[in-house]
């Protein structure tokens, strides 16, 4: 464990990016033995990676209690790191300075399986799942009611993309009270998680036209954190959201894989999004 927390201190110190994001469906592939668990460790040691659960992805798998005792097993096979961020990206600092509001490392002895499921059973999961279910309700009405208000035309396409994320960036830092910091905003590599974010809604929204679903707010909380990782593992709608995204804009995105692809065999999807 120390050695793993050098390696991902020297890694920032270096501008490296060492993590590979799991989202919840691909965590729940896993813990439901849907496909092997093996694959995954063996690509993420040969490529000197580690595993990286975030707080949502917890939060999210505590709707399915039939999951607590088999997730947990996954922990006791290899080191996975519970990584949060909080807010503290809109300090303004640049992401591989951002502070680390929670770090805890996962890699638990087989006879402590009964002693975590309980923890996790009585925790406060199934609080802080109530609370996000209500905030996305609150944020897909926001949506629903925005997207008639947006053009019906794809001549602008991309041009109003930059204008509009700097504008988003500054209306969130002064909702949560945090100054507006310019430089800040000018320097792409800050506030990285909300300029993902915000790309994803513009490329859903403007130029793909596409409907609000409540499962959009989960994929939206993802994407704060998934630029801070090298490699995210998501579902296929989102893969090629970011994707196109990096293909249009100049923001810092993850190499992003689809995990009903990935996680069946890591190298060869690798190889095969690796090809021009």
């Amino acid at each position: 464990m120390v050695a793993n927390f050098v390696i991902r201190t020297i890694n920032r110190s270096n501008h490296i990016r060492g993590a590979v994001y799991l989202d919840t469906c691909a965590w729940s592939h896993l813990a439901k033995r849907q496909v092997p668990f093996d694959p995954l460790i063996k690509w993420v040691e040969k490529r000197g990676y580690y595993l990286w659960i975030a707080r949502f992805s917890l939060i999210e798998l505590a709707g399915d209690t039939r999951l607590y005792r088999p997730l947990v097993e996954l922990f006791t096979k290899f080191p996975v790191l519970l990584l949060d961020y909080a807010d503290n990206e809109l300090e303004g600092r640049p992401w591989y300075s951002v502070k680390i509001n929670y770090q805890s490392e996962f890699h638990f002895d087989p006879d402590h399986v009964e002693e975590l499921v309980e923890e996790i059973t009585h925790g406060t999961l199934s609080d802080a799942r109530k609370k996000v279910l209500e905030d996305g309700e609150l944020f897909g009405r926001s949506i629903q009611k925005s997207i008639p208000e947006i053009p019906n035309s794809k001549k602008q396409g991309w041009s109003g993309f930059l204008k509009l994320v700097e504008n988003r960036i500054r209306i969130v830092c002064e909702q949560n009270g945090y100054p507006v910091n310019e430089d800040a905003i000018q320097n792409k590599e800050c506030y990285i998680g909300e300029r993902l974010l915000h790309s994803v809604v513009y490329w859903r929204y403007f130029i793909s036209r596409q409907k609000w679903k409540p499962s959009d707010y989960g994929d939206l909380l993802h994407t704060l954190e998934m630029p801070y990782a090298r490699v995210v593992i998501t579902e296929r709608n989102l893969t090629e959201c970011i994707r196109q995204v990096a293909r249009k804009t100049n923001i810092m995105t993850p190499d992003v894989y689809p995990y009903t692809e990935f996680l069946q065999d890591p190298f060869k999807c690798e190889e095969k999004y690796s090809k021009p």
